[in-house]
């Protein structure tokens, strides 16, 4: 019974290959940051970015920013106003149908701090500023079993670390549309993950595939105490992925 539209900008760049006959590349402009699990990252963001494309290794090297939808129709998140991002990755094929792959991410929040008593409108709470700093590796493959299929394998590990301001708010009464800065925490940051699986894609009848994986990621009980050894992905993830053609589902969360 009513109309309703918008105007979306997925992605608009401009990219140069080969430059000078090189292996390297420039990419600018909004574009998509993917990697095979999106365990690390699944955007659009709008970024420089350098690559390095040879039959065997990739590489790329990139600041990003803008992590906001472009869109008529998208409020800002005020926490993910004034992100400066580097971005790291490489992929070696060291052998047929085997990669082992490196990651590197900076996160530095520079958006304005607030104070303690500082009445700040809803829209505009942000209750994390943080500067982190993410290191990762992954060995994946597949193997040929011959007669009983193909086994799919991955092994993950992360580690993040740095420092983050934690912000509480408390609300105003005689405004429902303002809150007040009740508390500023300063504290370390340090926390790591592991995440494995295998994916065997039989010939059986019916051709099934099972499937086993793990994830496990370090905690804190006491946050507010010392450093914090929650881990935390990069905010860039979007943990979909596929086994052997399905669909794409959400395997955390």
């Amino acid at each position: 019974r009513s109309l309703q539209w918008d105007v979306e900008l997925s992605q608009a760049w401009v990219s140069f290959n080969n430059i000078l006959g090189s292996p390297f590349g420039l990419q600018i402009g909004r574009q998509g940051f993917w990697e095979e699990r999106n365990w690390w990252w699944d955007a659009d963001l709008d970024a420089v970015r350098l690559f390095y494309d040879a039959q065997r290794l990739y590489a790329e090297l990139a600041v990003l920013w803008g992590t906001e939808p472009l869109s008529t129709d998208v409020t800002p998140n005020p926490e993910d106003r004034d992100i400066i991002r580097l971005l790291g990755y490489t992929e070696w094929n060291w052998a047929s149908d085997h990669w082992l792959d490196g990651f590197f991410l900076y996160h530095s929040d520079r958006s304005s701090r607030q104070h303690i008593d500082q009445r700040v409108k809803v829209e505009s709470e942000d209750p994390n500023d943080a500067e982190l700093w993410w290191l990762g590796v992954r060995v994946s493959g597949e193997l040929d079993l011959g007669r009983f299929g193909e086994l799919e394998y991955w092994l993950d590990g992360a580690w993040v670390g740095g420092r983050e301001i934690v912000i509480g708010f408390t609300e105003e009464m005689e405004n429902p549309h303002d809150l007040r800065v009740a508390s500023r925490t300063a504290r370390s940051v340090g926390g790591w993950a592991l995440n494995a699986g295998i994916s065997w894609s039989t010939e059986f009848p019916g051709r099934p595939i099972l499937t086993l994986a793990y994830a496990l990621g370090s905690g804190d009980r006491k946050p507010e105490q010392g450093t914090d050894r929650a881990f935390r992905q990069t905010g860039l993830h979007s943990n979909e992925g596929h086994f052997a053609g399905v669909n794409d589902f959400h395997y955390y969360g």
